[in-house]
């Protein structure tokens, strides 16, 4: 269980989510802030659903973030997600300091 299933499936329950090589199931909506890093060499995670995940979330009017690792780690590289999710921090910050939307 990860950070899109939560997303998906229980929205009221979270402000945002903070994705790390993860991705969406079957793109279903998701209607609460995203922040995604992928990394273009993860070996399991295939980057297309997030990617689409996040153009239909603007679409919509979702505040959503991608951040793709070009040359970036592979999926059991841990530590190299360390500095892309610290970037992360101001942007929960942001989201938290606005208001909930409806």
């Amino acid at each position: 269980m990860g950070a899109w299933h939560l997303a998906q499936e229980h929205p009221e329950r979270f402000r945002a989510a903070i994705s790390v090589a993860g991705a969406p199931e079957q793109e279903k909506p998701v209607t609460i802030p995203v922040y995604a890093i992928l990394s273009d060499h993860d070996e399991i995670i295939n980057g297309g659903p997030a990617r689409r995940a996040v153009k239909a979330m603007r679409r919509e009017g979702v505040e959503a973030k991608l951040v793709l690792l070009a040359d970036g780690p592979t999926h059991y590289r841990f530590a190299d997600f360390v500095l892309p999710l610290r970037r992360s921090q101001k942007w929960l910050q942001k989201v938290w300091s606005e208001p909930k939307a409806p």
